[in-house]
């Protein structure tokens, strides 16, 4: 059994490799907002902590919030329903994580959606992959609050065995 304290010295100590975790906002910086937004505040709990010094970060969720409906069909992804509230906006409300110190410290981060992948560089977030089916420019970039940059060619296709059924080998 671990006091609470101390899981705390462990993540102010470097225990972490990989950290996952959820993000309400995200912006053209790359900071990322999960302890004020609408209006409420949550509170940042062991956020700043376990992200700041994990060696790799990885925000994983959904491109929209509020009713978003998939599925796939075919080893494509369907939008049945985007979601009522963009997440990936131009300004967070509140900065939980900085993009910019994450690039001072060469920290890889990456933000990962059903739809589309996202990493951030020195000069900015990236859209790195899409998923199959869905279209760049109406369902990731017009649902942003700010274009992310992309290498010449555009985003690769995500991994087609994430869209297939049975296992992926």
């Amino acid at each position: 059994i671990v006091k609470h304290t101390e899981i705390f010295d462990g993540y102010d100590g470097g225990s972490i490799d990989i950290a996952y975790l959820g993000a309400a906002q995200i912006d053209r910086h790359g900071n990322v907002n999960v302890s004020k937004f609408a209006g409420r505040m949550t509170g940042p709990g062991g956020f700043i902590n376990i992200t700041q010094n994990a060696k790799k970060v990885f925000f994983c969720g959904t491109f929209t919030a509020g009713g978003i409906k998939t599925h796939v069909e075919d080893g494509k992804l369907v939008i049945d329903q985007e979601g009522r509230e963009q997440k990936m906006i131009d300004t967070v409300e509140q900065i939980t994580f900085s993009g910019a110190y994450a690039n001072k410290t060469g920290q890889p981060v990456m933000y990962i959606t059903e739809r589309a992948v996202f990493e951030l560089r020195s000069d900015g977030v990236y859209l790195t992959e899409v998923a199959p089916g869905i279209d760049v420019q109406k369902q990731v970039v017009d649902q942003m609050g700010f274009t992310p940059k992309m290498e010449a060619g555009g985003p690769r296709l995500m991994d087609a065995r994430i869209f297939a059924e049975g296992l992926m080998g």
